[in-house]
This record gives structure tokens, sequence and C-alpha cells, in this order.
């Protein structure tokens, strides 16, 4: 399997996001065959996305997943999404 560099990763991530309306869930991470591939890397991405200004983290606390966040919140994708523009 192909294995995606840490700035592809991070990338992926992003537009995985983006996709979702700007929140990703871990299981959509896992889920992913590319991320999926090399967890260190992806979950060394997600901690360098969620410790950005504008990304809003919910860790995993329940260690369903081995993603380190249930949840990550692009906020300005999430607002360029909402028609009211809020």
């Amino acid at each position: 399997m192909t294995r995606l560099s840490f700035e592809a990763t991070v990338v992926r991530l992003a537009r995985l996001a983006a996709a979702r309306g700007g929140t990703i869930a871990a299981a959509d991470v896992e889920q992913d065959e590319l991320l999926a591939g090399d967890r260190d890397t992806t979950s060394a991405a997600g901690r360098m996305l969620a410790s950005g200004t504008d990304v809003v983290a919910i860790p995993e606390t329940e260690l369903a997943h081995w993603f380190p966040y249930a949840q990550l919140t692009f906020t300005r994708m999430a607002s360029t999404n909402d028609p009211d523009g809020e």
C-alpha cells in the first residue's frame, strides 16, 4: 500500500473535512484506506491540525478509535458552508 507523506496526510485530512462540511469524525478518518494505512503519520497530522487556531478538536475519550480525536472541525470551512454566513 502507498503511504502518504506527512504533508499529503494533512492535505487529505483537510480535503476529507471539506467534503463533509468542515467536520470529520474519527470513523471518517479510519475508513479512508490511505489515512488508515499509516496510523502514526495520520495521528501526528491530526495532532498538528488540532493545535491550529482554525481547528476545534474534540479528543477521543472512549478509546473506540485509534485516531486521537472524536472530531476535528475546521472553523473557516464550517463558516463558509453556512448559508447565513454565521
